[in-house]
């Protein structure tokens, strides 16, 4: 019975333990020069994740596999958001 039990519980709580992850990565450059842009934020609308970007304007954020609205902004500059983000 308790071998039962146990076996159970392991099978129930498995999918839990191999959740896919997905990683949402990009450059953010202004438009006008192509530069990068350093230290602007990237927000996951609904989610409590975000990153910055680092000195050449890269970002990379890991979530669970799905679809999201991404929202980049920085000082000086009009936000910008992504919607259905795979």
């Amino acid at each position: 019975m308790f071998r039962t039990i146990l076996i159970f519980l392991l099978l129930s709580i498995a999918p839990n333990l191999f959740a896919q992850q997905g990683i949402i990565k990009g450059v953010v450059t202004d438009l006008s020069n192509n530069k990068p842009l350093s230290f602007a934020t990237i927000v996951v609308q609904g989610q409590e994740v975000g990153a910055y970007t680092d000195d050449n304007g890269a970002y990379t954020i890991t979530l669970p596999i799905g679809l999201y609205n991404i929202t980049c902004s920085n000082v000086g500059y009009i936000s910008k958001t992504i919607n259905e983000v795979e």
